[in-house]
C-alpha cells in the first residue's frame, strides 16, 4: 500500500499534536503547518492526498489559504480539503462548504470521526 500524506494546518499546538497523533495511529504520514503561509510553502514541495485545514487562523484564514492552494501552481491544486473548526454554528459550516471544503470536522473530535472522514475522502473513485 502506498504511503498517504495528509497536511494538517492549524495554528494551535495542541490541535496539531492531537491530529498528528491520531493520523499516525491510523497509519498516515503527516506534515504540520501552523499557519496559512506555512501551508502554502508545504504544498509547493510535496503532494498531499488530503488537507485538514482549520479555517479560523490569524493572519491568513483557512478560506484564503485553501483558495490560494487551489488557484496556485502547485501539485495540490486539486487536493480535497476538510475544514476543521470549533464552531458548531450552522452558518459557519455552510460557509466552509461554500468555500470548497468537502466536509467539516468539528472539534473536539475522536479518532473514529477522523478516520471515517479521511477514509471517505481518500477512497479512490
Amino acid at each position: 500500500m502506498a504511503e498517504l500524506w495528509i497536511l494538517v494546518v492549524d495554528d494551535n499546538d495542541v490541535n496539531c499534536l492531537v491530529a498528528d497523533s491520531m493520523l499516525k495511529i491510523l497509519g498516515y504520514k503527516t506534515v504540520i503547518a501552523k499557519s496559512g503561509a506555512e501551508a502554502l510553502k508545504s504544498v509547493l514541495v510535496q503532494k498531499f492526498d488530503l488537507i485538514l485545514m482549520d479555517w479560523q487562523m490569524p493572519e491568513m484564514n483557512g478560506f484564503d489559504t485553501a483558495t490560494a492552494i487551489w488557484n496556485g501552481a502547485s501539485q495540490n491544486a486539486q487536493t480535497k480539503m476538510i475544514a476543521v473548526t470549533a464552531s458548531a454554528f450552522k452558518d459557519d459550516q455552510v460557509a466552509c462548504l461554500k468555500h470548497g471544503f468537502k466536509a467539516i470536522l468539528t472539534k473536539p473530535y475522536d479518532v473514529d470521526q477522523l478516520s471515517d472522514l479521511v477514509v471517505k475522502f481518500l477512497a479512490h473513485d
